[in-house]
């Protein structure tokens, strides 16, 4: 709780996630071009993992990425994110315990990637998602705060652009809907500060063999519009969201556009109005 001078009180809830790494990638503005100026601010690096043909020979990325800074990356208003993964295949590759921070795209950007590790990593002030992952299974993403979020274009409201854990739902290049991911995880994370989502992602289909993604352990999203948007499953004749709190949105708590039937349980909804928006809920076991 803290007190302004005129006395009035305002509940807040404060992140603390460590930015400064051992290992430090550092943007740089372009020569002759003034480190304070419009232009610096949305020219950065751009740190790729991606399989490509050279010469003929088919060459096939991996990192492993531990106490990590990567700050001032990215290419505002592009498809050259802070940190981009593309076509790595099988696993090996991870982020654990570092940082991405005061990026001009997207902060770690994962495409076609399966069995990637995202651990123990802060994500902070990015313009546009702080991490979007689509088409890839068997991802997992664990005790990482992704923090404020903004948008490319002031009053920009694009959906696809605006989530801190943007979470197989929508390809940034096509900006169009994605199948949903197999069996990626995220768990132990918080999401806040974004102009429009916490999480976005997919709502389970309790028909389907294969789940989407799984929602494990604590995952918190507040001081965003909305905490959770989960789009329906093709073809779902019912959808889920469980184990999850979400508090002090600006609009919506949980949103579930197009969902039959949505079962929504074990959630801890507060200081959200309204704090469903659903066409039918059944079996709703919330803590109001």
């Amino acid at each position: 709780m803290a007190t302004a001078e005129d006395g009035k009180a305002v509940e807040v809830r404060t992140e603390v996630g460590l930015l400064s790494h051992n290992v430090r990638i550092e943007g740089a503005p372009q020569a002759g071009v003034s480190p304070t100026s419009v232009t610096a601010r949305g020219f950065g690096c751009h740190v790729r993992v991606e399989q490509i043909m050279v010469g003929g020979v088919l060459r096939r990325g991996s990192v492993e990425l531990s106490s990590v800074e990567i700050v001032g990356c990215g290419q505002e208003a592009s498809l050259r994110h802070a940190l981009q993964f593309e076509q790595v295949p099988g696993g090996g590759s991870y982020i654990r315990g570092s940082s991405v921070h005061s990026s001009n795209a997207v902060g770690i950007r994962v495409k076609d990637t399966p069995g990637l590790e995202i651990s123990g990593t802060v994500v902070h002030i990015t313009i546009g998602s702080s991490i979007a992952i689509s088409r890839s299974d068997s991802v997992l993403v664990d005790k990482t705060l992704a923090l404020s979020v903004y948008a490319r274009i002031p009053g920009t409201e694009r959906i696809s652009v605006l989530a801190n854990f943007e979470m197989c739902v929508y390809d940034l290049e096509t900006d169009g809907v994605t199948a949903p991911c197999s069996g990626t995880v995220l768990r132990d994370s918080t999401a806040a500060g974004s102009h429009h989502t916490g999480v976005l992602m997919y709502a389970d289909d309790c028909t389907s063999a294969t789940r989407g993604v799984v929602l494990q352990g604590e995952i918190v999203a507040h001081s965003t519009r909305a905490g959770f948007l989960a789009l329906g499953r093709p073809d779902a004749a019912c959808a889920g969201l469980a184990g999850f709190t979400v508090h002090h949105t600006t609009e919506v708590g949980v949103a579930l556009p197009y969902n039959a039937a949505p079962n929504v349980r074990r959630c801890s909804l507060t200081a959200s109005k309204p704090v469903l928006k659903a066409p039918l809920v059944s079996a709703l076991e919330t803590k109001i």
